[in-house]
């Protein structure tokens, strides 16, 4: 496997760079010296330094062949829906994320790109009757219409490979945490930490046994760098990226309860239908062809996502912006 130093100079574009993830990968391609396209798909424009800003609609053709113009590389992580919200309105997720992201696949096709590298869902592809941990050849029923978008792109993405000669990677990333994300963004970790630092009450969804798979956004980042330059023609194009370890809500909110110091506020709801109950990833097979392993331990990456949130919600000079949730 090639250092991601190999990445200087690529031309990159990333679909979703408004996101958690886009914006994180952006700001480490640019550290290594990559010439990056940071493709917004909603809300208003950041800023990443020593990037140039685009906005991009899936709706859109020529907006998007505008995006992944001269890019070797194009990184897709965007997506404007969460399970519930998907399986309240399929029609929308099926076109907006769907039938847009088929419709970049032409725009890559038309542009030469070299390769696409795509941020699938680790939590909800394999549904509630996986193995544990999943392996990426278990078995595949996702509950939502989040999951089967999800999975329907990556078969889109081997059916281009084999019939257009467009090399991609899919990588089926767990539940991402980490300094970056933004207060009250979706995600337990980011939600509860953000309440906790406001003093305020934390809101669950069930009765706190679900369990998951965190992975620290720089192991997710070291991911999809690495996933830009696979060129071993054998390799598997899906990838599990996760932790391999699983914490239930609970865990999760001791953990930030013992780093806050104080005792949370937490009100338990109705669990949500579209919730898989396990999910646990098995990361053998990054850690065989991407050369990959996390590194970040779970309570060093969550003391550092709640001392930033801590210099974001106290500084008083600073004004809040308007931020979606992802991409």
């Amino acid at each position: 496997m090639e250092s991601t130093s190999q990445l200087r100079g690529k031309r990159c574009a990333i679909l979703g760079a408004g996101g958690f993830i886009g914006r994180s990968l952006s700001a480490a391609l640019v550290e290594c010296g990559a010439d990056v396209r940071a493709c917004r798909i909603s809300g208003e424009p950041g800023t990443v330094p020593g990037t140039s800003w685009h906005r991009a609609d899936f709706a859109s053709a020529s907006s998007l062949t505008a995006a992944v113009a001269d890019a070797e590389i194009v990184v897709h992580c965007a997506g404007r829906m969460t399970p519930e919200t998907s399986n309240q309105r399929p029609l929308q997720d099926i076109e907006e994320n769907l039938l847009g992201s088929v419709r970049l696949l032409e725009c890559c096709i038309d542009a030469k790109v070299k390769k696409l590298v795509f941020a699938s869902s680790g939590g909800t592809v394999y549904g509630p009757g996986a193995p544990t941990p999943a392996a990426e050849t278990d078995a595949t029923e996702p509950i939502s219409s989040y999951g089967i978008v999800k999975l329907a792109y990556e078969k889109y993405l081997a059916l281009y490979r084999r019939s257009r000669g467009l090399d991609s990677v899919s990588l089926r990333i767990s539940n991402v945490y980490g300094r970056g994300q933004e207060p009250g963004a979706r995600g337990i970790v980011a939600l509860a930490l953000s309440k906790a630092v406001a003093g305020e009450p934390i809101a669950i969804w069930g009765d706190g046994s679900v369990v998951r798979d965190f992975v620290h956004i720089d192991d997710v980042v070291d991911a999809i760098m690495r996933s830009m330059l696979l060129d071993l023609p054998d390799a598997p194009r899906v990838y599990n990226i996760g932790s391999g370890v699983g914490r239930s809500v609970r865990e999760v909110l001791a953990t930030i309860e013992a780093i806050h110091g104080r005792p949370l506020t937490i009100a338990y709801l109705p669990g949500k239908a579209a919730d898989v109950p396990y999910s646990v990833l098995d990361v053998r097979l990054a850690r065989q062809f991407l050369g990959w392993t996390p590194q970040r331990a779970w309570h060093e990456g969550v003391q550092d996502a709640y001392d930033w949130l801590q210099e974001e919600l106290r500084a008083p000079a600073r004004t809040p912006a308007k931020r979606p949730q992802q991409g």
